[in-house]
């Protein structure tokens, strides 16, 4: 085509705009687009509302945290999509293109810094300060898309240990040994320069990477390693990206010794996590994060300025997310047709009649829930031996986990009888026996165990015992009715 004929000038800063909106607009799916733009506005409102409202000296900070988030959801949500089109650019051979996308990202990056940081100075923030306080907001957003994915399973550990050894810390050196430097507006300007040092780097890096350099997908950045737009979580449901994890990492079990003539050990393993018996090395990462959360909570509820509540807390959210666990993941796998556990029923070793197939199929469903419930019933027995508890208080910490254990001894065996267990159902039959635990807990934690109210808590559980029985005898008949328990009809 004659040049000529292109009705636009490609040289006007008009052009160049509406390169880079169109850029944009193809970056990222229209709702991604929204909710950064919403999400965005709030934040920013928020800021603006605490800079009017806030007399102290922490309206500035507050300010600038709240517009730097605002900054960070705009890049991490949208604009460092544009990453996607940099490296189809880099690898089609475009030339042209990647140099219109990184003219983009810099007329962005200005746009989302300048304007922010001027609206602020005219509140009375200092304008050099509030620059540098959006530039590490859309670094921190470009750096939380590039970052490699098993970073984020880091950074869900790294406050449970960095808390644990700072409580650690402060108990073992003398009073007032441990103090933290102290953040100041100015630490903003020497922050920006590296951060904006590193966000370029890793964007250059990533986009002139090569096909073959891509590795597992736990080595690639986040928005590489997921492009669908909005996603990102399927990981934690145990999808093929789990596989490419180290065997000690993931608790997906393995299969060693499986098979006919060790048929519990079979269906435990072909059921998956949480099911699945776990490696030597697996076993002991489990351990040592339960140890490490216990230890926090432990901590957390001791000393001077402790909170027993923190310890009832975190007991019975560990407690809660067993339940769902074991129960949602045997609900998904029986209500899918035509699915792969209808297949499980053709295996061989399982037993020639239905009591067989029967006993087999439960050894290996409730054998992990088992062992976890215990596991639970042992810390809350340690832990009210520990504070002290007088014996009709302990007995009602006790009557709570058991309630928790049938709880859970419901959720695996409705799937098993063809009943559902998702959604509403668990949170109707789960939900309130879990409150009412934390309930008896935390007044066995406050309480003196003085008066008839420790004997109407246990006739309580005694009452909610019967009912969790009744249904789950109900659950037993209609299991032991089918034909199969891999069978949907």
């Amino acid at each position: 085509m004659n040049a000529s004929a292109y009705p636009h000038d490609t040289d006007t800063f008009g052009w160049r705009t509406r390169h880079a909106a169109a850029l944009l607009a193809s970056s990222a799916s229209l709702l991604s687009r929204v909710f950064a733009v919403v999400l965005a506005l709030v934040l920013g409102g928020l800021g603006w509302l605490a800079l009017a409202t806030i007399e102290d000296a922490e309206r500035v900070s507050v300010a600038l945290f709240l517009s730097g988030l605002a900054v960070a959801a705009l890049w991490g949500i949208w604009f460092a999509r544009l990453l996607l089109l940099h490296i189809e650019a880099h690898r089609s051979r475009m030339p042209g293109v990647a140099m219109a996308i990184g003219g983009t990202v810099a007329l962005v990056f200005l746009a989302t810094v300048l304007v922010p940081a001027l609206l602020l100075s005219l509140g009375g923030v200092d304008l050099a300060v509030a620059i540098c306080a959006m530039a590490l907001g859309a670094c921190a957003g470009v750096l939380a898309a590039t970052l490699p994915r098993i970073v984020y399973l880091a950074l869900c550990l790294a406050p449970l240990v960095l808390g644990l050894m700072a409580m650690i810390l402060e108990r073992v050196l003398p009073t007032g040994t441990l103090q933290w430097p102290a953040l100041t507006m100015h630490h903003l300007t020497w922050l920006a320069p590296p951060a904006l040092a590193l966000a370029a780097w890793r964007w250059w890096a990533i986009a002139g990477r090569e096909p073959g350099q891509n590795g597992s997908v736990w080595w690639q950045p986040a928005v590489v390693g997921n492009p669908r737009t909005g996603g990102g979580f399927s990981w934690m449901s145990g999808d093929a990206a789990t596989a490419q994890l180290p065997d000690w990492l993931w608790p997906a079990g393995q299969t060693r010794d499986a098979g006919p003539a060790r048929p519990v050990l079979a269906v435990r393993a072909l059921l998956g996590t949480p099911f699945a018996p776990l490696s030597g090395s697996q076993i002991v990462v489990q351990l040592a994060v339960g140890v490490a959360a216990m230890a926090y909570l432990w901590l957390s509820a001791l000393g001077e300025d402790g909170d027993p509540g923190v310890l009832v807390g975190g007991a019975i959210g560990g407690a809660a997310v067993m339940v769902v666990m074991y129960g949602q993941r045997l609900d998904a796998m029986s209500r899918k047709q035509g699915g792969e556990v209808e297949e499980l029923a053709l295996l061989p070793g399982l037993g020639d009649d239905p009591d067989s197939r029967r006993a087999v199929v439960l050894g290996g469903v409730l054998r992990a829930p088992a062992l976890a419930m215990g596991a639970v019933l042992l810390i809350l027995a340690v832990m009210g031996t520990l504070l002290a508890m007088p014996a009709q208080l302990l007995a009602l910490v006790l009557m709570a986990g058991v309630g928790v254990v049938l709880t859970t001894v419901l959720a695996c065996l409705r799937p098993l009888a063809g009943q559902r267990m998702d959604g509403w159902r668990m949170a109707v039959v789960a939900g309130p026996m879990l409150v009412f635990a934390m309930g008896t807990i935390l007044y066995a934690v406050h309480g003196d165990g003085q008066g008839q109210a420790p004997l109407v808590l246990a006739l309580a559980w005694l009452f909610a015992y019967a009912v969790l029985a009744v249904h789950a005898m109900g659950c037993w008949q209609r299991m032991k009715r089918r034909p199969h328990l891999f069978l949907q009809r």
